[in-house]
């Protein structure tokens, strides 16, 4: 992954939501429930094949 698209995940998919907890183990894991929750309110609208369009943005640049 570049820096770029690295940036564009921070910037565009994680903006609003604290993740600086994030080096130490522990508390990285409790992070990824939230994590993922605030990635499926982004743009909780479906796609044609039912799938939530904020988490396919996501996976697609991931």
């Amino acid at each position: 992954m570049t820096i770029v698209a690295l940036d564009v995940i921070r910037k565009e998919f994680f903006h609003g939501f604290d993740y600086s907890c994030y080096k130490d183990p522990q508390q990285a894991l409790a992070l990824l429930g939230p994590a993922m929750e605030h990635i499926t309110k982004l743009n909780p609208e479906a796609d044609e094949r039912g799938r939530n369009k904020g988490v396919k943005e996501y996976l697609d640049q991931v």
